[in-house]
């Protein structure tokens, strides 16, 4: 393999891996959210008004910024019943295109959560609560997301095609 692609593959793995300790933070951070809202709320009887939904806000972000990582690692559920019962290189091929077509689909659904997150900057949306988030802010993890998984997914291909020509 050329050393460019060598360096993109390496440069595009090391950012699923910032995701998955991004993510890591962010867990952290919503359990410290929590448990000040609970000593806020029950001891000092005085509940916030952002926790609640700066933590709803940071779920998607685990789910869209951690799906790279999570597939780098083979971390996504695989349903192999059936692969299973063919040979190793046709197991390998079936790879490649289980991940091609995720690749089209999620190409499709960045594409559509970008225009989501144009909307909600264009029109000012927010979230109506008495925090008030500019929807924008919490929408953009999912283009975001999915640009990130993308890319991970275009180096499991690459390694999948590889591998079969072994």
């Amino acid at each position: 393999m050329p050393k460019i692609l060598e360096n993109i593959r390496s440069t595009i793995n090391g950012m699923s891996e910032f995701c998955g300790k991004t993510c890591n933070i962010t867990i952290l951070l919503i359990n410290m959210f929590i448990f000040y809202e609970v000593i806020a709320r029950y001891i000092f009887n005085s509940p916030t008004i952002w926790v609640t939904e700066t933590c709803q806000y940071l779920l998607p972000f685990l789910c869209f910024v951690g799906a790279s990582y999570c597939l780098k690692r083979k971390g996504h559920i695989r349903v192999d019943l059936l692969v299973r019962l063919f040979r190793k290189r046709t197991q390998k091929i079936l790879y490649v295109l289980v991940n091609f077509a995720a690749l089209i689909f999620f190409i499709v659904l960045g594409w559509e959560s970008y225009i989501s997150w144009q909307e909600a900057y264009d029109l000012n949306f927010t979230s109506g609560s008495i925090f008030d988030v500019p929807l924008w802010i919490p929408h953009i993890v999912f283009p975001i997301g999915i640009i990130f998984l993308c890319l991970q997914l275009i180096v499991e291909i690459s390694d999948g095609i590889d591998e079969y020509f072994k």
